[in-house]
């Protein structure tokens, strides 16, 4: 039991919504390299804030450390994202295989954190484990991958996330093309006829990025395999038994 405890630390002593807590009892158990993972929760700031994220911190002796911040409250707390982040909820759908109208807020929450322990994943097997990268090297290397990410965007250095939020308030095509006028250089420009067009076409592109791609494949792999235990193979119906069988 020393692995699954070795988890429960997190700074302000809040408990941790139980879907996440079944998703990290498993995921520490089947990848014993989590085991040092710092887990934290956080207090959302806003609708779009939701959910939770990773980042590096320093252990006693200056190295890196992987932390997974959760959002705090159950999935209930998510409901909103269904709607202002619709585009994120159709690429997590399409990558479960599911129509996005069954994605529940308690299936989106364990998506995001599963999709978060797919990042930190992608830098223990491929940046942490390379002889050429020591220490904050590993750490280093990869945010410089995933930056120049966001320079190849339709609307270039701005996440998903933070553009949904950028245009909460916009009400017209027009506005965005005035603030964001790169946008029009997008090879795919001629399609985009809605503010959902361009929030759909920049998080499309986001996702097809590799560390995007990694971080996703896991995250479904994952729910997939473990969807009995994770109360969500009503999700999959017939297809969910073939998969498991597979597995």
């Amino acid at each position: 039991m020393e692995r699954k405890e070795s988890y429960i630390e997190f700074k302000n002593k809040k408990e941790l919504p139980p879907n996440v807590r079944k998703v990290l009892e498993i995921a520490f158990l089947e990848y014993p390299e989590f085991k040092n993972i710092n887990i934290k929760t956080f207090s959302p700031r806003d609708d779009f804030d939701a959910g939770g994220y990773y980042k590096f911190i320093e252990d006693k002796r200056g190295e890196p450390i992987a932390q997974i911040c959760i959002s705090e409250g159950d999935a209930k707390l998510l409901v909103p994202l269904l709607d202002i982040r619709k585009s994120s909820v159709t690429m997590n759908a399409q990558m479960l295989g599911i129509d996005s109208s069954k994605m529940s807020p308690e299936l989106l929450q364990i998506f995001i954190i599963t999709h978060e322990l797919g990042h930190i994943r992608d830098y223990q097997v491929n940046f942490a484990s390379d002889p050429d990268l020591e220490g904050w090297e590993a750490v280093d290397e990869m945010a410089y991958q995933r930056e120049a990410v966001l320079t190849m965007l339709p609307i270039r250095n701005i996440n998903p996330t933070d553009l949904a939020r950028e245009l909460a308030g916009v009400e017209n095509l027009q506005e965005v093309l005035d603030r964001f006028p790169e946008i029009k250089e997008y090879p795919g420009f001629e399609d985009i006829n809605s503010i959902d067009d361009v929030l759909f076409a920049q998080e499309r592109e986001y996702r097809l990025s590799a560390p995007e791609i990694y971080a996703d494949k896991f995250a479904s792999n994952f729910i997939k395999k473990h969807a009995f235990e994770l109360n969500v193979s009503r999700f999959f119906g017939d297809e969910h038994e073939e998969y498991a069988t597979a597995a």
